[in-house]
């Protein structure tokens, strides 16, 4: 199965049958996943080479595209889709572990399954 992380969090809010915006939570979410993604290329990062980005970003906060160029010079794509990649899963996972206690054993069920379905079809082709 062919899925992205922004369907897989859809689905799982639908399995745990979240009442709130959707979309508003991914896109939350998703945002919150490419600061911490941005957070920590940065912190890999000599302290001149630190300083000089986090510069830039303070100019450029509103702009994608500067965002994306200023990262450009110090990090290769497959850096920064590796480590936004790693972000993503690690706080699937912490959302994951903080609903456990407060879902239904329906609930659990559903995500269990959605759980299984997505990477367990995506350990052979690595969509998600």
């Amino acid at each position: 199965m062919d899925i992205t992380y922004h369907t897989f969090i859809v689905k799982l809010l639908k399995a745990i049958d979240y009442t709130d915006d959707k979309e508003k939570f991914v896109n939350d979410f998703m945002s919150n996943i490419q600061l911490q993604t941005l957070v920590k290329l940065i912190d890999t990062l000599p302290i001149e080479d630190k300083n000089k980005l986090t510069e830039e970003f303070t100019h450029s906060q509103d702009n994608p595209d500067k965002i994306a160029e200023g990262l450009g010079k110090f990090f290769t794509r497959d850096q920064i889709r590796k480590t936004s990649e790693e972000m993503v899963l690690n706080e699937i996972n912490d959302l994951l572990a903080s609903m456990q206690n407060t879902l239904s054993e329906i609930q659990k069920q559903k995500v269990t399954e959605l759980v299984t379905e997505t990477f367990s079809s995506n350990e052979e082709n690595k969509t998600i």
